[in-house]
This record gives C-alpha cells, sequence and structure tokens, in this order.
C-alpha cells in the first residue's frame, strides 16, 4: 500500500492503528484470555471487546470476551459439538452456551507474577466446567505460564509466548484438558485426544487477529477474531456531520425583536434546520428561554452548545443571559443557565477557554415552573406530512427507508427490520425478515401516541412446533404462536402521558396495546436523589394477554404487575438496578442488573432473577429449578458512523421461551427514556468541550 493510500486508510477505519504492542493478552480458542487451550494470567486491554471464532476438531466455537473491569474478564461462547446430534432431531448437532470468567489476584511485579483464579462454563448445563489457578510472569520478550485446574482442566498445566514484535508472536503449551468427562467427549471421539503439546503462531494487525496451532494427535486450531477498543469516542470521523452554525445577519434590537416576529420566526427556523424539535422560546428583559429536544445528535452537551450557538447569533444585542432547558420529546430534563452570553460566543470563538466560562454557567434539573410557555401544535401533522415521505439511504444505520418528521418531533417511518432468536429447542438459530412501519404522533403537550404494524417477510420461527411444558402461566413459552399467527401483525398502539412534576420528580401513564403479547394500563413514578447518583422508581400495570388470532382481541388470562425499583451510579461507569414486585407469571422475587457504559457509548450488561415461581423446564428440575438470566451488549450507531445519530440496536443472549421472571414491556420507561441525558451525559467530566462541537 502506498503511503498516501495508508494515511486515508488511517482516518476512515481505525482498525488498521497499531494497537497490538499496548495488549496485555491474547484470545484462547475458547475466548477466555490464554495461550492455546489453556489459560494465563492475563487480562484483556481493559476496555476492548474481543469477538471471535475458533475451532479445534470437534468443536467450533463463537465467543466473545471483555475486561468488564481493570481485573476482572468475562467471556461468553456458543459451542456446536461436530458428530454429536441434539435431543431434537431439526437441532443438528449438539450445541452449548457457557460463560467464564477471570479474576485477576495480584498484578505481575518485579519479582513477582501475575496471579489469576477462573472459572469456565459457571452457568447452564456446564459441561465444560474447569476451575483454575494460574501464574504468568514476563522475562523479556517471553512470557512464562503455570498452572492447575479442576474440572475439565485436570491437573498442572502451563507454556510460554514468544513475541517478536507488535505483529507476530509463536506459543507453546501443556494441553491439560480432560476430554473424557461426559458422554458428548465419547460421542464426538474427543476422547480419543490425549493430553500434550501443543504450538502455534499469532498474527495481530489493528483490529485483526489469529492464531493457527498443532497439537498432539494432529489436531489443528484455528482462531480468528477482531478486538474493538471500547473507550474509544468514535471509530469512524464524522466527515458528514454538519458544521456548527454561523450567521452574519444583523441582530435584531430588543424592540425590533418584541415587534417584528420575523426574527423569532428566523431563530425557530434554524433551530429546526438543525434538528431541534418542540422548541418553545422566550424572551424578557436581558434574558432569552429555550426549550427544546434534538432528534439526531446524541450527546446532549454537544446538543445545547449547538443551540447556543444559534441563539447568540439571532438573539437581540440586549441580550446577556441564555438559559436552554433539554428535554426528552418535550418533556423538560435538565436546564442550562449562561450568565454572560458575550464569554460564551468569545469560548465558541476561541477567545476564552472553559476555565474562564465556567463561573459564568449553571446546571440544574429542569423546574417545570420556569419553562417559557409551550408553542401551539398541528394535530396530525407528521401524518399530514406522510405524501412528503423522504427515501434516505444508509441513514441512522437504516438500509433503506421512507421518513417524515415535522417541527413537533411526530414523525412517520417505514425501514426493513431484522430479528434473531438463539437456543429454541427445535433448532439452534430462528429469525425473521420483514417490515415494520411506526408512527409517533404529539397529541398534546407531553401526550404522545405510539403505533407499530409489521409484516413478516421470511422467517422459519413457524417451525416452532415443540409445545412449552411450563408449569407455569405461558405468559412468554407461547410467544412462537404471536410470531406465526400473522403475517401482518399490529405490534402495539399506546399513549403515554409524560408529566414533570418538580425538579428531579417525573411520572408516566399510559394505556394501550402495550406489546406484541400485551395490553394494558398503568404508570410510574421517578425520583432523582439531589446530588447522589441514585434513582428510584416505582411502576404498577395492570395486563392482559392478547390474543394471536385476533389482532385486537385478548385472552383470559390477566395480572397485575408492578416493581419498587432503586438505580445506582457507581465509578468506571458501572450502574447497577434492583427491582423487587410481581412479575407477569404472578411471581414475585427480585431481579438484579448490572452494566457499564464504556467511553464508545457500548454498553453491556447482564441480569438474573430469582423468584417464587418454579421453572422445571430443562436444565431446571424440581430440585433445582430455573432462574431467569443473560446478558446483553447495546451498541449506539453513532460511533460506526460518519454522522451523529441516536439510533442504536441491542444483542441480547437470554431464552425466549420461558415464563419464570418475566415482565412486560411497558411503553416509555421512565428510567430508560431519561437515563442517557440526565445521567451519563449530564455526569460526563469533559462536558464542556462538547459544547463547542
Amino acid at each position: 500500500m502506498k503511503p498516501s493510500l495508508k494515511r486515508i486508510a488511517r482516518l476512515l477505519c481505525p482498525m488498521f492503528l497499531t494497537a497490538a504492542g499496548l495488549l496485555h493478552a491474547e484470545p484462547s480458542l475458547i475466548g477466555q484470555s490464554g495461550l492455546i487451550h489453556m489459560p494465563d494470567a492475563r487480562i484483556g486491554q481493559q476496555d476492548d471487546l474481543q469477538v471471535g471464532y475458533g475451532y479445534v476438531d470437534p468443536y467450533f466455537t463463537f465467543w466473545t470476551s471483555v475486561a468488564f473491569l481493570p481485573r476482572w474478564e468475562l467471556s461468553a461462547r456458543y459451542t456446536r459439538v461436530s458428530g454429536v446430534s441434539a435431543l431434537s432431531t431439526s437441532y443438528g448437532s449438539e450445541k452449548d452456551k457457557a460463560f467464564d470468567s477471570k479474576l485477576l489476584l495480584l498484578t505481575e511485579g518485579s519479582y513477582w507474577p501475575a496471579l489469576a483464579i477462573g472459572y469456565q462454563d459457571f452457568l447452564g448445563n456446564q459441561l465444560f466446567e474447569a476451575k483454575y489457578l494460574v501464574a504468568s510472569k514476563k522475562l523479556g520478550p517471553v512470557d512464562l505460564t503455570l498452572g492447575a485446574g479442576s474440572g475439565r482442566i485436570k491437573g498442572a498445566f502451563g507454556g510460554a509466548r514468544y513475541r517478536i514484535n507488535d505483529q507476530w508472536a509463536l506459543v507453546g503449551e501443556y494441553n491439560a484438558i480432560d476430554t473424557s468427562r461426559t458422554n458428548i467427549d465419547q460421542t464426538s471421539d474427543a476422547h480419543l485426544h490425549r493430553k500434550g503439546p501443543a504450538a502455534g503462531v499469532e498474527y495481530r494487525w489493528g483490529w485483526l487477529g489469529a492464531q493457527a496451532s498443532y497439537s498432539r494427535d494432529a489436531k489443528w486450531g484455528l482462531n480468528a477474531f477482531v478486538d474493538v477498543p471500547l473507550n474509544a469516542r468514535e471509530f469512524i470521523p464524522k466527515i458528514d456531520e454538519p458544521a456548527p452554525y454561523i450567521d452574519a445577519t444583523p441582530r435584531p434590537t430588543a424592540k425590533e425583536w418584541q415587534t417584528d416576529p420575523q426574527y423569532l420566526g428566523h431563530l425557530r427556523d434554524e433551530l429546526v434546520r438543525e434538528n431541534f424539535r418542540n422548541i418553545a422560546i422566550e424572551y424578557r428583559g436581558d434574558t432569552l428561554k429555550l426549550a427544546l429536544t434534538n432528534s439526531r445528535i446524541s450527546d446532549m452537551n454537544r446538543a445545547v452548545g449547538r443551540a447556543a450557538r444559534v441563539a447568540t447569533a439571532l438573539a437581540p444585542i440586549e441580550m446577556r443571559r441564555i438559559e436552554i432547558t433539554y428535554g426528552v420529546n418535550d418533556t423538560p430534563v435538565v436546564t442550562y443557565a449562561f450568565g454572560d452570553s458575550d464569554k460564551l460566543v468569545d469560548y465558541f470563538g476561541g477567545v476564552v477557554g472553559k476555565d474562564e466560562l465556567a463561573p459564568t454557567v449553571e446546571r440544574h434539573w429542569s423546574d417545570p415552573k420556569q419553562q417559557p410557555a409551550p408553542p401551539e401544535y398541528a394535530f396530525w401533522s407528521a401524518l399530514a406530512d406522510a405524501g412528503r415521505m423522504q427515501l434516505q439511504v444508509g441513514e441512522e444505520g437504516d438500509v433503506v427507508r421512507l421518513k417524515a418528521e415535522d417541527a413537533q418531533a411526530s414523525r412517520i417511518r417505514v425501514a426493513p427490520y431484522t430479528r434473531f432468536f438463539f437456543n429454541d429447542p427445535s433448532g439452534a438459530l430462528k429469525y425473521e425478515l420483514g417490515l415494520v412501519a411506526t408512527y409517533y404522533q404529539k397529541l398534546a403537550q407531553q401526550t404522545w401516541l405510539h403505533a407499530g404494524v409489521a409484516a413478516s417477510l421470511l422467517e422459519n420461527v413457524s417451525d416452532v412446533t415443540q409445545p412449552s411444558n411450563s408449569q407455569l402461566p405461558h405468559v412468554r413459552s407461547d410467544i412462537a404462536n404471536y410470531m406465526r399467527a400473522r403475517r401482518y401483525r399490529v405490534d402495539d398502539v399506546t399513549v403515554s402521558r409524560l408529566f414533570n412534576l418538580a425538579p428531579g420528580w417525573y411520572a408516566r401513564a399510559s394505556g394501550g396495546l402495550y406489546e406484541q403479547m400485551y395490553g394494558g394500563a398503568g404508570g410510574q413514578v421517578l425520583y432523582y436523589l439531589p446530588n447522589w447518583p441514585v434513582a428510584f422508581d416505582v411502576n404498577v400495570d395492570w395486563v392482559k394477554q392478547r390474543d394471536p388470532q385476533r389482532p385486537l382481541g385478548f385472552r383470559d388470562y390477566q395480572t397485575l404487575t408492578g416493581f419498587f425499583n432503586t438505580h445506582v451510579e457507581l465509578p468506571l461507569g458501572l450502574s447497577a438496578t434492583a427491582r423487587i414486585g410481581r412479575f407477569l407469571a404472578k411471581d414475585t422475587g427480585v431481579r438484579l442488573e448490572l452494566q457499564r457504559r464504556f467511553n464508545s457509548g457500548v454498553t453491556i450488561g447482564g441480569w438474573y432473577t430469582r423468584t417464587n415461581g418454579h421453572d422445571v423446564t430443562s436444565p431446571g428440575s424440581p430440585d433445582s429449578p430455573y432462574y431467569d438470566k443473560g446478558f446483553f451488549v447495546s451498541i449506539p450507531l453513532d460511533i460506526m458512523l460518519t454522522k451523529d445519530t441516536k439510533a442504536g440496536g441491542t444483542i441480547a443472549l437470554s431464552p425466549w421461551t420461558r415464563d419464570v421472571g418475566q415482565m412486560v414491556y411497558y411503553p416509555s420507561d421512565l428510567y430508560n427514556l431519561l437515563h442517557k441525558s440526565a445521567v451519563v451525559d449530564y455526569n460526563e467530566p469533559n462536558w464542556f468541550d462538547a459544547l463547542n462541537k
């Protein structure tokens, strides 16, 4: 590659940046950091996510691994065992999901090694369960490892990695895997492979990596992966992002502003062009008040900075103070008060720094009594604009879509969708492809209608024929019936009213068809504790199960479900939630959630639920009932696009045909709705820098 092309590649695709020299660990064939088959005492680079595919006969493993905390590595894998048929003939070869954990007990010093303990396959069927203690020590370019394990890793093991440079390395080990433990090992002939030496070669190219290995009994192994730096703010430069607003139009006097409505209209029009919606404007004395939200910009601080640029360019020349209230839809969340507008203009122009501007800026929870009067709104405006819907390609992660949106954020959108479902007894992977149309309409102040309809074009969910044997009410285990009942379906039709009761206090009232399986009515109250990273909310919803055969019909099953929830923000981007209450199957208990949001905005987390509902569906049993659990990865699309967006996607590994510990998908959950602005962006340590972007 020519040097000029190499520079272009580094600009457009950061995978070419050489980060390999910074890594302290390499993944093993199952994803957990290690040698070839064996683990070591290394933890992957903090804030890096690795996703890969490993093969060594008879195991094909799709895996992912992340240094969830500086000393704690978590891995998840999905393994297909070749030559072993599953219990269900349509399921193909035997498959198993496993979760691995490694904790670094002692960091490496000048005279002592790093020391770690690990537990492989600690959840589920535990076919590949192993526990181990391992130490690693670097001597120049050589990294030595010695450990001992029990379970699948039986006895002593060890090895070494010789790093030639940032790209190439050689690795060798003594493989201590016991391949005679389970029936699967016997059936797949894996038991014929004995313990012994293995050797391999590794290569790194920026984000990409691979390992080829050869071990005793002529076993070839291959591991290929991508290493994504989750601490990167963005992966793709924002080359299509609009430049900050600049306008050379002479500013009006306060008298001209008050007597000629064109000046206020000009400000509103320019804010709309900058993707601001639900705009309220009030000028009194020397203070300009704005209340607004932004339909595209993902960061609240940057959105407020963009609005302030427009305001300082078009407001009356006598203006000295700007108060900007940022909201979600039209519900106020945070108010920014800029006490010296001239100094703010100088900050935008680079004349003064943030240290000089900071004493003139205040932020606080929005007070509903201090907001400017809301603007008038045109009923059904987005529906009226449907004839002017735009065909958009590659916008906000959609391959192609039709969309119309008005100044109130009422909108209509038609786009393709995909859904995937893992680990049903009738097949490892189920999918659905189709078109979805959503309509979001403002009915009154802080009152919104949401409707969604879908057309399923291609799917294999209809192949799910095995009936549920759950002894609990079938609140989720019959979901396949809903997905195959109709090619065209009404997903939801709800009306929700949001309330900003007082600073830090919010409420919701909702009613309608909540989701594909349930309709009902309910409400929620949320409170953010002042000056503490803690929030509490209570939600109660009466729901009734929908009939899959009748789009607007219902079954007899109904229940009252509700929770008291506590949300706590922790260091390192961690947040924890505890929910105590009544679930859909009328079981009561607690659900614990833990997640971490990285600098890129990618969020990784999991949950575990314990209730008094005894689920004995396999792998549960009367003596050891199943409890709902899973993990997820949420990815904001703005990090991978050339233009900012609020769109994102979530991938979850969790049972989708269980009844225990299930919750209804009620609309407009207040904490999820406000969390990004009220917590993440508000607590961003570099929020001043975002104002000027």
